[in-house]
């Protein structure tokens, strides 16, 4: 089985709004932070069903696919 494991950068609000709104797609989510600059952004690793209906939100400002076996 595949998991798709995506390192999404965004605000920490912006986020927390992608997690409500797209609830049912993600499966897990690691919430370990790390803040990479001080306009508080940070790092997450989501897993997530359908990175397609999050992409098309604008709150993401960098999306990086890693696939695992």
């Amino acid at each position: 089985m595949l998991l798709d494991t995506y390192n999404i950068v965004m605000h920490r609000t912006a986020y927390m709004e992608c997690v409500s709104k797209y609830k049912k797609f993600i499966k897990k989510i690691n919430h370990t932070i790390y803040d990479i600059e001080e306009k508080q952004n940070v790092i997450r690793k989501i897993h997530i069903s359908n990175i397609n209906e999050l992409k098309k939100n604008n709150t993401f400002l960098e999306i990086e696919r890693r696939v695992y076996i």
